[in-house]
């Protein structure tokens, strides 16, 4: 049997990522984990690993909470359900935690539900933040390696993470558009989540992948033609896979929708203008919704 093709999906973050791993999660072809994000090239360094390490053990308490609440309860599809959560979970505890000497722990970790499947897939957005040497290390795991960026339109992707951002905080009341907006305005000033800011920068993580990533690796893709006829075909051609349908109706982690304050909206555009200037030249004529937000602003 021969070693799979691995597919690093990496970002952008609120960009349909989760849609295409729970799309290709159903193809015959890839043996992808239920575990979306392994975090393994972004925490090589130990404090990071022990920072992401805690998130992860709050997690697992949070789980083991609600699989007693669910026995208590005399629900036992429920249970079940979170044991399955908390096996994935505190399998990739393990890993993480395991000698990384050449990364065996983190290969059987992606492999390890495969069969003969032609592709395995880690899909952590974060990755799209590495500087050169680590994105290196990571593209030569394997000769097979491929990697995957979405573009989405920059305004709806920036208010998409921003929403995920104050859902976070206060759950899907109605103080949700309030904290949103409240942290938009704080993102466009520079003053709070820098995160959301740096993940908004398409220029800037197109030039770190360009500069590692063989140009036969590497697809760069607009999130919107990803979703138009075609385009998950066009993602299965490029993994070497047989091209099959995909639900472009399917919701994956769709966000709350919430209204942004008028005013912000140009201040968004401004913020991004550079991002949009830059696809532009770079790839010529862009999706269509990324022109409406244009006209709208211009208008």
């Amino acid at each position: 049997m021969s070693d799979p093709t691995i597919l690093y999906c990496v970002g952008a973050t609120k960009a349909g990522t989760s849609w295409l791993h729970d799309a290709l999660k159903g193809h015959a072809d890839c043996a992808l984990r239920d575990v979306k994000e392994a975090h393994y090239w972004d925490t090589v360094n130990g404090a990071d690993r022990l920072a992401y390490l805690e998130t992860l053990e709050k997690q697992l308490h949070k789980l083991r909470l609600s699989r007693h609440r669910a026995n208590l309860g005399n629900r036992g599809w429920e249970a079940a359900n979170v044991d399955r959560q908390i096996a994935a979970l505190t399998e990739q505890i393990d890993m993480l935690c395991a000698d990384r000497q050449g990364n065996a722990a983190y290969l059987d970790w992606l492999t390890r539900e495969r069969v003969d499947e032609a592709v395995v897939a880690d899909f952590s957005p974060s990755y799209a933040l590495l500087e050169g040497p680590a994105l290196e290390r990571m593209v030569r795991v394997s000769p097979k390696t491929r990697v995957i960026y979405l573009m989405r339109d920059p305004l709806a992707r920036l208010w998409s993470h921003v929403r995920m951002a104050a859902r976070r905080k206060v759950g899907e009341g109605d103080a949700l558009e309030g904290r949103a907006n409240y942290i938009l305005r704080r993102v466009l000033n520079g003053e709070s989540h820098t995160q959301i800011s740096l993940r908004s920068d398409y220029a800037a993580a197109v030039d770190r992948l360009t500069a590692v990533v063989p140009e036969s690796r590497l697809s760069l893709m607009f999130t919107e033609e990803m979703f138009a006829p075609g385009g998950f075909e066009q993602v299965c051609g490029f993994l070497g896979i047989r091209k099959a349908a995909a639900d472009t109706q399917k919701p994956v982690h769709a966000g709350v929708k919430v209204q942004m304050e008028p005013g912000l909206r140009e201040m968004a555009m401004s913020f991004l203008k550079d991002q949009y200037d830059w696809a532009r030249a770079t790839f010529g004529p862009l999706p269509q919704a990324w022109q409406n937000n244009l006209e709208r602003v211009s208008a």
